[in-house]
């Protein structure tokens, strides 16, 4: 029980930390064009995590609206990777806002982003989200 308590504390700081560097220091560096693109772009909002096991994550947020580019949905980007960073992307091939990530190490901090493809283009991506998968029960 302690364990548990103590794991959402770590996850909570964690979380904050990287969302405050995300936040102040990563928009600072960008130029006038990322204003300017994001603007055009809907961001899938609301991302969060449904169920998870030591293995799997299953993401869900709100659907992206590509009416400003005169385009459709045509599916959504999921990004992750274990740490800060999303090393992995996969196409879902889907509109539905709604996504499976298996074969997580247990035990580790992922990060976790999804943006929304309208027609050929990819959208911004959502707020990171993080995660610490549980142990192993299977000891």
């Amino acid at each position: 029980m302690m364990y548990d308590c103590w794991l959402k504390i770590y996850q909570s700081i964690i979380a904050f930390c990287f969302d405050y560097i995300q936040t102040h220091w990563l928009l600072s560096t960008m130029s006038n064009y990322y204003y300017i693109v994001s603007e055009m772009f809907d961001y899938p909002s609301h991302l969060h995590i449904l169920n998870t096991t030591s293995t799997t994550v299953e993401l869900q947020w709100n659907p992206v609206n590509c009416s400003l580019l005169n385009s459709s949905l045509s599916d959504y980007v999921v990004q992750y990777g274990s740490g800060l960073v999303t090393t992995t992307t996969i196409n879902t091939n889907s509109t539905v806002s709604k996504y499976t990530i298996t074969g997580l190490t247990p035990f580790t901090l992922y990060t976790f982003q999804v943006a929304g493809v309208c027609g050929e283009d990819n959208g911004g991506f959502s707020t990171a989200i993080r995660l610490m998968t549980s142990e192993d029960s299977e000891i």
